[in-house]
């Protein structure tokens, strides 16, 4: 392993243990503000609050066309070049087109609720349209504003990630911004405000992450309010990339979403309830893959650019088996314990046992596969993406339509899960027919093989002696499930470049420094 080979993956272990931090913040929060929203609404309530924020979250994305997935490409070419002009017009051109077509979709939801719940949500026979108006409607035009400050905040994050600066894109969202969120609805739930209390909560949380990601964007890039500094716009090359971008999202990120929005146009409120604590269980399953694709995408555009073909194959290969070994063990956790995580968020929501386990599959497999997709998009190949996108585009629409609208929940639950199969194979053959490598390793078997008797094990411990009040105490368990996964994964040896990683991992964590074998330290 050579000089620049370490140096690319002491960036992804620095800035993976940056993001790892803030998504263990996350993590601990996230399901804690999940239990209290579901066991105050209850199953219809939370499917209306499900439905709202998940069109609020999508046309909030739609807002900067592409742009913000274009920073990630084009801030850091120019920072590797020195060149801050660009970077600030980068920076501007794309915060620019998102206030503006935030805006406007913003004041459309705000003054046209009525109409736009009347195209896309379904009102069921035996509900009024005057409960409807009350309960749907009037949560629509109150969360409204949540489409600017989203798209506002999301040009912060990508224009920090692009800077590579990882630790205050993890400080503003996953950090000060879940806490933000937290102690909003524990105030809100207390004066009684039921539906409010949680949308109103991720009001505050958005104004919140602008506000810091903003001071944070600023600090790192002063310029920015500089106004004797000026920006270079290279509007004709960002807006070529970002429309091949947005198109690729338009017909393959934002058809991933359509599951939810298809139910709450043929299902009641009560089944999008069910189904959105099943899906919203699996950013534990895809947290690896999320966390480590951040800091992959800009290091392939890098290498790639210099022509470091052989370090591109190593780096894949290497995070590819790190997002597989650490998905492996939450994937089993969640499959395994299914019916005692599920009743944590209510009764209402144990019929939702099957949606988890077909869900949590289809992601394992895209965790595994799927940073195929950063290596496609990052060398360039935006027609490739654009072929993928349009095929995922009328696969995801027929097979929600189809499968919803005849199977329900359980039919959105089989589609998300077969649409990951499909494109994560079809972008993985392509990185091999383009670039000439796969993302596997000998040494895959060994997460696999560790995992197969971790679970094993467990199941004996579990048919013999079973702890009283194991509704709670199955934690316990849990624990022994990681516990044995990591002395199988250690028995069974690292090759090298794992072994660099954790070296580096636990060189900023001093007791992880005490507690490994020296052959780890070396």
């Amino acid at each position: 392993m050579n000089q620049s080979e370490k140096q690319n993956i002491s960036k992804v272990a620095k800035n993976s243990l940056i993001s790892g931090i803030g998504s263990i913040v996350n993590l601990t929060t996230m399901p804690l503000t999940s239990v209290i929203t579901t066991r105050v609404l209850g199953a219809e309530l939370f499917g209306i609050y499900s439905l709202v924020q998940s069109w609020g979250s999508l046309l909030s994305n739609l807002s900067s066309l592409g742009l913000n997935g274009t920073n990630l490409r084009f801030i850091p070419t120019y920072k590797g070049l020195g060149d801050w002009p660009k970077i600030k017009g980068s920076i501007l051109w794309t915060l620019r087109v998102s206030f503006f077509i935030s805006l406007a979709l913003t004041v459309f939801v705000l003054i046209f609720p009525s109409q736009f719940c009347a195209i896309f949500v379904h009102r069921p026979d035996n509900i009024s349209q005057e409960t409807f108006e009350a309960n749907v409607v009037r949560a629509f035009r109150f969360y409204a504003v949540s489409i600017l400050m989203t798209s506002l905040y999301q040009v912060m994050m990508s224009s920090l990630n692009g800077l590579q600066e990882i630790k205050y894109k993890v400080l503003s969202n996953e950090i000060i911004g879940s806490a933000a969120k937290i102690i909003s609805l524990v105030l809100f739930v207390f004066f009684g405000w039921d539906l409010y209390a949680a949308l109103g909560s991720n009001l505050v949380q958005d104004a919140v992450i602008l506000s810091v990601s903003l001071f944070f964007l600023l600090k790192v890039f002063p310029k920015l309010k500089d106004s004797s500094f000026k920006p270079v716009f290279e509007k004709k090359e960002m807006n070529k990339f970002a429309a091949a971008l947005f198109t690729n999202s338009l017909l393959s990120k934002y058809t991933f979403q359509l599951d939810i929005l298809f139910l709450g146009f043929f299902t009641t409120m009560r089944e999008v309830g069910i189904y959105t604590v099943a899906l919203r269980l699996q950013p534990l399953i895809y947290l690896p893959h999320y966390t480590i694709s951040t800091i992959f995408g800009p290091l392939v555009a890098e290498l790639y650019s210099a022509k470091k073909k052989d370090e591109l194959k190593n780096l894949y290969q290497t995070v590819t088996k790190w997002s597989l070994s650490i998905s492996l063990p939450i994937c089993t956790t969640v499959l395994m314990f299914s019916t005692e995580i599920l009743n944590i968020f209510g009764k209402d929501f144990s019929e939702g046992i099957m949606l988890l386990v077909v869900l949590s599959i289809g992601n394992l497999y895209h965790d595994f596969l799927g940073l195929a997709g950063n290596v496609i998009m990052m060398t360039g190949r935006i027609k490739v993406n654009l072929i993928n996108s349009a095929i995922m585009a009328v696969v995801n629409v027929i097979q929600y339509y189809f499968l919803i609208k005849h199977y329900g929940i359980m039919g959105a639950a089989v589609g998300n899960a077969m649409s990951m199969v499909i494109i994560n194979t079809i972008v993985m053959l392509e990185v091999k027919y383009f670039l000439g490598f796969v993302p596997f390793r000998k040494s895959l078997y060994k997460p696999a093989l560790s995992i197969l008797v971790s679970v094993v094990l467990v199941e004996i411990l579990l048919s013999n002696y079973k702890l009283p009040w194991y509704q709670y105490t199955f934690i316990l368990y849990v624990f022994a499930l990681w516990a044995l996964y990591v002395v199988g994964m250690f028995i069974l040896k690292f090759d090298k470049y794992d072994r660099y990683i954790i070296k580096k991992i636990a060189n900023r964590i001093p007791f992880l420094a005490k507690v490994l074998p020296k052959s780890y330290q070396q």
